[in-house]
């Protein structure tokens, strides 16, 4: 994180150009203090107008070899004259994977610019035309001075060691720099590995939240150092968003493994309200747009801070006599030490060498070192305590064993007593036993029978449910599905489909009261007065044909008479599709249905079918146009009822109408898929399980 404050404040100062001239060119060259920098604030100028006298005039020389600058919406235009005359392929080196856009202009015979080659992150990097990571552009052999113009803009920082060098000798540097990277990659790597496996060892949850932290520095830092791995303009534009998670696992990391909780309290709040402030406010603003130039010095600051704070945390603890706090001093240094290397190397306060260039790789490779072997001492002194702590129970343990082996030799007498009267209790259990295990064997037997029962019972119910051909080709094979889950074998929930005389078709929706066995039995008597309405009786009017069945029930389980409150509710439809109509009635359950993208709910009438209801209020008959095409849905109160969600609260209906009307433009079959991958995992989510049967029917007109 520090990184970050260090890579984002650099300046600029002044000095002159030459033309450069090159004729035995064998390794590399600085080419920095003889360029020429202009800065366009408001990027809107093009080759054409650099080119004029107004804006030659204002370009000024760099005043040292690297060329640096804090975050800016401003584009940079550099000036180079270069006589070649090597005879070797020649490259300017920009070295810096992070620039957004690298715009390389090459001057023709008639001194005008061809069209420019466009390099950076945010274009195609099939266009890098040096075979290295780094951005280089060719210069061509020529035998007058040759004025070049390279454009640059990106969204972080900008730090360009400009050299000139031929292929070999940047491949060379370059390839110092990969193996350096692939070091650093290794040593993380293996450090991640290493504190994992500690972590399935021994389910400490400090060794999960540093892996985290590596893995977070495992992207970082290289795109810090200018060694980007990925090439997104998301991550250069939000760099404050994705790099958050670092500041609170380092956090997390250091409260843990310090017990500031216990040894620094205050020093705990301070942190987490800097790591709040670093991992929430300045990405916030970040991700809502705000150009990183209005609040980069606070950003700059708070970081400054934190990482002295961190630092802080460890002296203070290891002053008070907290040995485990040391790697972490040494650790933590190492990354404070890296970065004002790299710093003072990028104002030119140091010589520019691999080490110095490389100098964050080191103290973050350091760092997990250190940090690693500061688990692994945590791991030892926990064993030590772990064996005073048992030396002083082994001692215990003596005391204890004299004393016993004195109340052992007064209790041996009165165990001798004892034993023959155990001995007779002995006899007695084996009897108890033998009793208890025929008795179980036979409750299992009649589990088993029981069980054997139900699943034929639901076979009976399967097929009694189980849709005829005509039914099927009726409906359309493909225009509807049926998601049916009992909460246990047997259902309480049923749907009845039949196709009428007059070629209308009637579905409905059923929830009888209860489930299992009890609502298996209201199931099967609802099925059988459906049938007897419908097929026998023949009546086809929704509110007729429940008002039949509330009286079927009444007569059938005799409630007049009994105290017998069993009922069921019902959602049903009848649809002529020759004069474009469909007919609802509903006993407390509703109709959905969707056209022209409009979802549409019909609620049921307010009172349920059996029961001992005194007063009743006569089904309501609903009728629907269905000229246009029309999808809908019947379902009873299993579904909207289940309990769970990360709140552990009902599904409800609201949810289910905003589902269905998610997937109504979906096939059938992936809509139920989908309704009962959606309820499996609402359930999941609570730790619940089914609390009641669950019918769904969905159907396309």
């Amino acid at each position: 994180m520090f990184v970050l404050f260090v890579c984002l404040c650099i300046h600029i100062n002044s000095f002159a150009q030459n033309t450069i001239y090159l004729n035995n060119l064998d390794g590399l060259m600085w080419v920095g203090k003889k360029m020429m920098v202009l800065e366009d604030k408001t990027s809107t100028l093009a080759i054409s107008d650099i080119t004029k006298p107004q804006y030659q005039q204002t370009f000024k020389p760099l005043p040292k070899n690297i060329f640096s600058h804090p975050v800016s919406t401003s584009a940079f235009w550099f000036k180079i004259i270069i006589e070649n005359k090597s005879n070797k392929d020649v490259w300017l080196s920009i070295a810096d994977t992070r620039l957004k856009y690298i715009d390389f202009y090459t001057p023709k015979i008639d001194g005008t610019y061809s069209s420019p080659l466009l390099l950076g992150a945010s274009r195609p990097q099939q266009n890098r035309v040096f075979p290295s990571a780094f951005y280089c552009v060719p210069i061509h052999q020529h035998l007058s001075p040759q004025t070049y113009y390279l454009r640059v803009k990106g969204s972080l920082n900008l730090l360009l060691p400009f050299k000139v060098g031929t292929t070999q000798s940047l491949i060379k540097k370059f390839d110092t720099y990969d193996q350096i990277l692939n070091i650093f990659i290794g040593l993380v790597l293996s450090m991640l590995v290493y504190n994992l496996f500690l972590f399935f060892a021994t389910h400490d949850r400090l060794y999960l939240i540093y892996v985290s932290y590596l893995a977070m520095v495992f992207l970082v830092t290289p795109f810090s150092n200018g060694q980007a791995m990925f090439f997104y303009s998301w991550f250069w534009d939000n760099f404050l968003v994705w790099q958050s998670p670092l500041f609170w696992t380092i956090t997390l990391f250091v409260d843990l493994y310090l017990n500031l909780k216990q040894h620094a309290p205050k020093l705990k709040r301070w942190l987490w309200a800097l790591t709040i402030c670093l991992g929430v406010f300045f990405p916030l603003l970040n991700l809502l747009g705000i150009h990183m130039t209005y609040y980069l010095k606070f950003f700059q600051l708070t970081v400054l801070v934190y990482s002295f704070s961190l630092l802080i945390c460890g002296v203070y603890l290891w002053l008070k006599g907290h040995k485990n706090a040391r790697f972490y001093i040494l650790g933590w240094s190492s990354v404070i030490i890296a970065s004002f290397v790299y710093l003072f190397t990028s104002n030119g306060l140091l010589p520019l060498n691999t080490f110095t260039r490389q100098s964050l790789y080191f103290g973050f490779g350091l760092e997990a070192l250190m940090f690693s072997l500061a688990l692994g001492d945590r791991l030892n002194i926990l064993k030590k305590e772990k064996d005073e702590a048992l030396a002083q129970n082994l001692q215990l343990i003596t005391n204890q064993k004299e004393a016993l082996e004195h109340k052992v030799k007064e209790r041996t007498l009165e165990i001798q007593e004892q034993n023959e009267e155990m001995e007779a209790q002995n006899q007695m259990m084996k009897a108890t036993h033998q009793e208890l295990q025929e008795t179980y064997q036979e409750i299992n037997k009649k589990n088993e029978n029981l069980l054997a029962s139900i699943n034929y019972a639901k076979t009976i119910q399967n097929a009694l449910l189980s849709l005829r051909k005509g039914v099927i080709n009726a409906l359309g094979a493909d225009n509807f599905f049926i998601l049916f889950k009992p909460r246990d074998i047997v259902s309480g929930d049923f749907h009845y489909i039949e196709v009428l005389e007059d070629e209308r078709l009637l579905l409905a929706a059923i929830d009888c009261t209860g489930h299992g066995i009890p609502g298996a039995f209201m199931s099967m008597i609802g099925y059988e007065v459906m049938t007897e309405i419908v097929k026998v009786r023949k009546e086809t009017k929704p509110n007729t044909i429940l008002e039949l069945l509330h009286r079927y029930i009444a007569s059938v389980l005799k409630q007049s008479e009994t105290n017998n409150k069993d009922g069921m509710d019902a959602a049903l439809v009848v649809i002529d599709k020759q004069k474009h109509l469909m007919e609802f009635a509903g006993a407390k359950n509703p109709l959905v249905y969707i056209q022209n993208e409009q979802l549409t709910l019909i609620k049921g009438d307010k009172r349920s079918i059996g029961g001992q209801v005194r007063q009743l209020k006569e089904f309501r008959c609903h009728q629907v146009d269905i000229s246009t095409p029309t999808i809908f849905y019947l379902f009873s109160d299993g579904y909207q009822d289940q309990f769970g969600g990360e709140e552990n609260k009902k599904f409800m209906l609201a949810r289910l109408k905003n589902l269905l009307m998610d997937v109504h433009l979906k096939e059938m079959e992936e809509q139920q898929k989908i309704l009962d991958t959606t309820l499996e995992q609402w359930m999941q989510q609570g730790n619940e399980t089914q609390i009641d049967d669950v019918l769904v029917m969905g159907v396309k007109v």
